[in-house]
């Protein structure tokens, strides 16, 4: 080989290498779950940005790919409201069977780490005490996995009476990664700031995720990429208060803009029939949701909601604005964040 043509190998390699070698990995997610009759399944990013997804099944078995920039936490989400989070990075493989019950997850990263803590809990007989003070050892031994900082905002966080010093404890050994991550910053604004009191013995409220599917089977869910505001309205179709406080509210789309508010409309009946009749018409501001688990719900239990009629004012970030603002008084509190 001639001096020549070495130079023009050498120098063909060298290109090669700079266009593949450096080129990112997609994330890939497979699944095969058991028994499962639905079409799609709902995808819920959590972190490090908000979106909804679909991924198509056929015959229980599906493939997910994405290109991430950093560690991204998404959920898989069934019809039935059940969910699976899942732990996403360049290049990374992950694999689920099973059910949304009882899911097998392997794979690289925190979804290994997860796995061994679902595994540990499955021996509690779904005992919350129990469990909970698995969360706290898992944690405590996982300082640098987001798996840490997913299972404190699931299994502490949202324990029947949360314990402050113990959640800043869990958090203070964390790597700094972790304590930067969306979940930690998330829990922090939920809670008191350090010192476990805050100014006048009051903390801002953020509303927990939540995720449905309207009467066409399309998904939504807590984020908006438009409306700046979101009124999260409760309300059956056999409570007559509750219709006519829905009723009252339906004209305040007409009069905001489209990017001023959205208002979601959580039914808690137990019916099917009994609902649509008492829906009223969806707009792009105006969605009418519900998921047949009455008082059970999750955003419901999530949110400790004890009454109907109630409705929630929230911005972009979850942050609760204001509660059970109806009519006249609900316009002129959007008017007036708006200016």
């Amino acid at each position: 080989m001639s001096t020549g043509t070495k130079k023009y190998f050498i120098l063909l390699t060298t290109l090669i290498c700079l266009f593949s070698c450096g080129k990112k990995t997609d994330f890939e997610l497979t699944g095969e779950f058991n028994n499962f009759h639905d079409d799609s399944i709902v995808v819920l990013f959590d972190a490090p940005f908000t979106k909804l997804d679909t991924i198509p099944v056929k015959n229980g078995k599906f493939t997910y790919k994405l290109s991430p920039d950093t560690i991204t936490l998404f959920r898989l989400i069934s019809e039935s409201g059940k969910y699976i989070p899942v732990f996403a990075d360049e290049s990374w493989r992950v694999s689920l069977k099973g059910t949304f019950d009882a899911p097998e997850i392997s794979g690289e990263g925190p979804n290994n780490d997860y796995r061994e803590f679902l595994q540990t809990i499955s021996k509690a007989d779904n005992d919350s005490m129990t469990i909970e003070n698995e969360a706290e050892k898992f944690i405590t031994a996982h300082p640098g996995s987001f798996a840490s900082a997913y299972i404190l905002d699931q299994y502490i966080i949202k324990s029947a009476s949360p314990d402050t010093k113990k959640i800043y404890d869990l958090i203070s050994p964390l790597n700094g990664n972790i304590k930067d991550c969306v979940i930690i910053s998330s829990i922090l604004k939920k809670i008191p700031q350090k010192g476990y009191e805050s100014k006048n013995n009051q903390t801002e409220d953020y509303i927990n995720y939540f995720t449905y599917r309207g009467r066409a089977n399309q998904p939504f869910a807590w984020n908006t990429e438009t409306s700046t505001y979101t009124l999260i309205n409760f309300w059956a179709s056999w409570d007559q208060k509750s219709i006519a406080i829905r009723d009252s509210i339906s004209n305040i789309p007409k009069d905001l803009h489209e990017n001023d508010i959205r208002i979601i409309n959580i039914s808690l009946d137990l019916q099917k029939d009994a609902w649509l009749k008492a829906c009223k018409e969806d707009t792009p501001q105006w969605f009418e949701a519900c998921d047949f688990e009455g008082w059970t719900t999750p955003i419901i239990t999530n949110n400790k909601i004890q009454k109907i009629p109630t409705n929630i004012l929230i911005n972009r970030s979850r942050k609760i604005i204001a509660t059970d603002l109806f009519g006249q008084e609900l316009f002129e509190k959007i008017r007036q964040l708006k200016n």
